[in-house]
């Protein structure tokens, strides 16, 4: 097996991808990046007992110990690269998923074991 390598192109094909997309493509893909972030050890815990989605959230702050409330535009933009690989076909791996952790990194809950459930893909 080929080693990966760093491939700092791959938010600018997905960017281009969703650019050509059209909006059913779009929002099938955004819904399947919001299930595949759904599947990370986020930090703090969800805003209500009911609610579908892993953000918003309490219990989470900024390195400066700012609350984050809402959905954090990192998450958004995490959200929104998912799709764009999706839509670009770019194939779940260690430097795909290297991207979203820069992204979103910062929100990531470190003390908690990450596995990646079994076979995971982005669609």
């Amino acid at each position: 097996m080929k080693p990966l390598k760093w491939d700092k192109t791959l938010p600018e094909k997905g960017r281009k991808a969703a650019l050509v997309a059209s909006d059913a493509e779009k929002e099938e893909a955004l819904k399947h990046a919001t299930d595949f972030l759904g599947t990370l050890p986020w930090k703090g815990t969800k805003l209500t007992e009911v609610q579908a989605l892993d953000w918003p959230r309490k219990g989470v702050y900024r390195k400066d110990g700012t609350p984050v409330e809402g959905v954090p535009q990192e998450i958004r933009d995490a959200c929104m690269m998912v799709a764009g690989f999706i839509l670009a076909k770019i194939p779940f791996n260690a430097i795909s998923l290297a991207h979203v952790f820069a992204v979103a990194g910062d929100f990531i809950d470190e003390t908690e074991d990450y596995q990646t459930p079994q076979r995971v893909t982005w669609h």
